[in-house]
């Protein structure tokens, strides 16, 4: 889950807090991992682990998903301070560990944006061959977040995907089933 989320999470981000990701944990074991970016992406996933106390923090993921693959295999622990710095240990009693990992305030963290309405199923190798289609007409100015977005539409029977850089225009459609 960590390096899923470094990978969406910018290395360097404006507002730098995207360089973090959200670590929400609840008194009932079910632990969530959110990483978002401006354009706006955004990967979230929910796991179950042994939680001693519900809580959350904005962790720097890059560095911690670097942190926990340099741990030796067995279980993970993770750990807050009062004073927010994050504490990653694996091993017997904690043997291997890494102190003082600077965190941010979650409260300053971004709404995560949530999808409404009915959802769709795609079909992954129609999904692969609509990128394929359209993705030389993106463009590479993160700053620009519409121009080198994918805009996707499914109606019944077809998926349509378009790409834009201001000056390129991409558009193809895939027949699907429903």
């Amino acid at each position: 889950a960590l390096s899923a989320a470094a990978a969406v999470a910018p290395e360097k981000a404006s507002p730098a807090i995207l360089s973090h990701a959200l670590l929400v944990c609840d008194a009932k074991g079910r632990v969530t991992l959110t990483a978002q970016q401006v354009a706006p992406i955004t990967y979230g996933t929910s796991f179950s682990a042994e939680v001693k106390r519900s809580g959350k923090a904005c962790i720097p993921v890059r560095h911690v998903a670097g942190v926990v693959k340099a741990l030796p295999e067995g279980d993970v622990t993770m750990s807050l301070a009062k004073n927010g710095t994050l504490t990653v240990s694996s091993g017997a009693q904690g043997k291997r560990k890494v102190t003082g990992i600077g965190t941010m305030d979650p409260e300053e963290y971004p709404v995560v944006l949530r999808a409404t309405g009915t959802p769709v199923k795609i079909p992954v190798s129609a999904l692969r061959q609509l990128i394929k289609r359209v993705f030389h007409a993106a463009s590479e100015n993160d700053g620009q977040s519409h121009l080198c977005s994918l805009y996707l539409r499914a109606q019944p029977g077809a998926l349509i995907a378009v790409c834009t850089n201001g000056t390129a225009l991409a558009k193809a459609e895939v027949s699907i089933e429903g």
